[in-house]
């Protein structure tokens, strides 16, 4: 047995624990709709100061607010006070007074105390994976999903979801510090903070295909019950999802697979008297049909050469009295059957137990 189908007996196996009550009927592999979403955030970034930044800030600290004075004390020209001091002012550390003077803010004290690191927000684009099925975004590696193209090239089912792009409401912001934090890139600092989620940029609909769904047959009703697994494990809300599209009438199971299924449901109706005669009656036929062969063949055993002819002669002729009863009561089977269709015509019906070998037989026959 090779790994997919392992994989895929696996998965059967846990249905089958997670649905003590259900049968299995068909599991297959199928493609979920993800899309692909270029979000524009706002992150707040780990900065440190220059050095040139950092001493003016110390000196404006000690009450030195005068760029000319800062200038002289540092050794600095007008210039490098004058960048130094644009740096402060951009990040909210410092303000400039009437007078042309510089005061810290308390941010700026707060950024001294940090050994001149401090956070500025800046904004930024990412890439992440919204699962419109679950309407959620999900721990789904964007390089792994497939195109549309490379879908229908390779023959691949896909649910027929009708999935839809989300708005910028749906978007939550802890989801997406979380998808952030699992596959955030080398460069970025691990210390970044995402403020908020300011617009959806760009979206494309792609699939995902590591989904095995599995249809169960539910005990007393004829509407199936789907289960979709990833790796082993039981996708709730996909599941969910999928079993309201095979409740509205959606086909979820695609056709190759169609054949694959053990039986069609059957319905809980009840047979009537004349039904439940009908199956009594075709019942005994099966078993004296079964009775006569296994007469036939004793009595074919029984003839040797060390029989007279007579003998020979007479067991021929008791043979052929059997295999023309067998005739006999083929003939009144084939009967009774057309009977039985006729009464539960556009019904279905259960089968019942002494019925079963005849019609797989007959369904090999068939075949």
């Amino acid at each position: 047995m090779n790994d997919a189908a392992t994989e895929r007996q696996d998965v059967i196996d846990r249905a089958r624990r997670r649905f003590p009550d259900h049968r299995v009927d068909i599991a297959f592999p199928v493609c979920l709709p993800v899309y692909e979403l270029r979000l524009r955030v706002t992150e707040m970034e780990e900065h440190d100061l220059t050095t040139s930044a950092r001493f003016v800030l110390q000196l404006v600290n000690l009450g030195v607010t005068q760029p000319i004075e800062i200038g002289r004390l540092l050794g600095l020209s007008g210039r490098y006070v004058a960048e130094a001091a644009t740096e402060l002012l951009s990040d909210g550390l410092a303000i400039q007074n009437i007078d042309a003077g510089i005061a810290i803010t308390e941010k700026g004290e707060e950024t001294l105390k940090a050994g001149g690191r401090s956070l500025r927000p800046r904004n930024m684009h990412l890439n992440v994976a919204y699962d419109p099925m679950s309407k959620r975004v999900a721990d789904i590696d964007i390089e792994q999903l497939l195109d549309r193209d490379v879908v229908r090239k390779g023959g691949l089912f896909i649910v027929p979801a009708g999935p839809r792009p989300p708005r910028l409401s749906a978007i939550q912001i802890d989801e997406v510090r979380d998808y952030d934090a699992l596959r955030r890139a080398p460069r970025r600092s691990a210390d970044a903070q995402l403020l908020e989620v300011a617009d959806i940029k760009d979206y494309k609909l792609r699939y995902r295909d590591d989904v095995t769904l599995v249809k169960l047959d539910a005990p007393n009703s004829d509407k199936p019950v789907f289960a979709a697994y990833r790796a082993m494990q039981y996708l709730e809300s996909e599941s969910a999802s999928i079993q309201r599209l095979a409740d509205n009438g959606k086909d979820v199971v695609p056709d190759e697979f169609k054949a694959d299924q053990l039986s069609p449901p059957t319905s809980s109706v009840s047979a009537s008297h004349e039904e439940a005669a009908l199956v009594a009656d075709i019942s005994r036929l099966y078993s004296e049909v079964a009775d006569k062969d296994e007469a036939a063949a004793v009595a074919r055993a029984e003839r040797g050469d060390t029989q007279s002819a007579a003998e020979r002669a007479e067991l021929g002729a008791r043979v052929k009295e059997l295999e023309a009863e067998k005739a006999e009561l083929q003939n009144r089977l084939a009967e009774r059957e057309a009977e039985l269709r006729e009464a539960t015509k556009g019904e279905k019906r259960i089968i019942v137990t002494e019925e079963h070998r005849h019609v797989l037989l007959k369904a090999i026959d068939e075949a």
